[in-house]
């Protein structure tokens, strides 16, 4: 509900002035420093081996002329449970004074399964903070483009 509420928000603001909104953005490196075991790899039998591309928590938080907040969290993971995403989003929701219905929270990988404790939590807090504090006017707008492509058959 949360998303359809978000998305249901751009589409109808569309065509409001720029200057009637803010966004600021923050993101935080969330790579484990030691070996895990990863999810998505069904035949592997070891933990990980490294870091090919860092791993990121990312915050966009949004703002209205009327001052109304939003605030849009992805995480490089494979997700979290059910408790760990509403303990995440009520600490969230109490740290910025915020309902839960403002912030939406997405894994948008699936490399490592999501190890979140205290410390994770804060991580996720201090980079809604740091995103709510850049609060900057910005432009909005789309455009409709076509990408032709040929395939051999």
């Amino acid at each position: 509900m949360t998303t359809l509420r978000i998305a249901l928000l751009f589409i109808f603001t569309a065509s409001l002035p720029a200057a009637t909104w803010k966004a600021g953005t923050a993101k935080a490196n969330i790579t484990p420093k030691q070996p895990i075991w990863m999810a998505g790899y069904g035949g592997r039998n070891k933990e990980s081996e490294g870091v090919l591309h860092p791993l990121w928590a990312k915050a966009l938080a949004l703002e209205d002329a009327k001052g109304n907040r939003a605030v849009i969290i992805g995480t490089d993971t494979l997700g979290m449970t059910a408790s760990i995403y509403a303990n995440l989003k009520a600490r969230l929701a109490k740290a910025h004074k915020l309902t839960p219905a403002q912030i939406m929270i997405n894994a948008s990988r699936t490399r490592i399964r999501g190890r979140f404790c205290a410390a994770g939590c804060m991580i996720f807090i201090r980079s809604t903070k740091r995103a709510s504090s850049a609060l900057r006017n910005t432009r909005h707008g789309w455009k409709m483009k076509s990408c032709a492509s040929r395939a051999r058959r």
